[in-house]
């Protein structure tokens, strides 16, 4: 499951992190990537809001810090329910000013986990790409080349803030599998729902397509869906 958590604001943008773990246990993923969590910062009770829900949900909880926020670190996480053996951060590349266009930046990340399943291990990736398209052409190029020579079967999710028609979605999914591939449904915002942004991609894995679930723990709905082992 992906999940852009609005750093724990309901979709009317009142703090509730327990509609965000209410949210998670009632879909139970094995797998959980968030978008847009904050860890000890002044705006949310000085919370780690990673290690909350992964308290809340019983899952073990990991962070990546993107950014420094209100005297303490905003960026994104990963719950699992398995063992993670590995977690490594990858800043994504700083747009040089040449190449910016008008809007606002922010320094991003794409983190790489191996999530220790009883079937096998599995590569997971994570990252929430920028508004801008500078930032999320400098994300995809990163993002392809950790993929690129990964022997684990991958997942690779996050809210990318594009729409599946994007060249650069085009561009994921010739190196991986789009779940989200001609969608039905709508991921955000919640209260008049009008995009699809949020994904999940895989590769060496079965699947059945995903889907996005109604919520109104957070601006974003939690997208989900069962992937599987290749039969030998």
């Amino acid at each position: 499951m992906t999940y852009n958590v609005q750093s724990g604001r309901d979709a009317w943008g009142q703090l509730h992190l327990d509609g965000t773990a209410e949210t998670i246990n009632r879909l139970s993923p094995d797998i959980c990537g968030l978008n847009e969590i904050r860890v000890n910062c002044r705006d949310s009770e000085n919370i780690d809001q990673a290690e909350y829900l992964g308290q809340k949900t019983g899952m073990e909880a990991h962070f990546a810090k993107a950014i420094p926020l209100l005297d303490g670190e905003y960026g994104i996480g990963l719950l699992s329910r398995y063992p993670v053996s590995e977690f490594k951060v990858h800043p994504v590349p700083d747009v040089p000013a040449e190449e910016r266009e008008k809007g606002y930046y922010e320094n991003r990340v794409i983190y790489r986990a191996v999530v220790k399943t009883p079937d096998g291990d599995i590569a997971v990736f994570g990252s929430h790409f920028g508004l801008t398209r500078p930032e999320r052409v400098y994300a995809t190029r990163l993002l392809l080349s950790l993929v690129k020579d990964e022997t684990l079967p991958v997942i690779f999710m996050g809210d990318l803030n594009m729409e599946p028609g994007d060249e650069l979605i085009k561009q994921i999914s010739a190196e991986l599998t789009d779940l989200n591939r001609n969608p039905i449904y709508l991921t955000h915002h919640v209260l008049n729902a009008h995009n699809t942004i949020d994904y999940i991609f895989v590769r060496n894995l079965d699947y059945k397509p995903a889907r996005a679930f109604f919520s109104c723990a957070s601006d974003h709905m939690p997208v989900a869906a069962e992937v599987f082992f290749k039969k030998a």
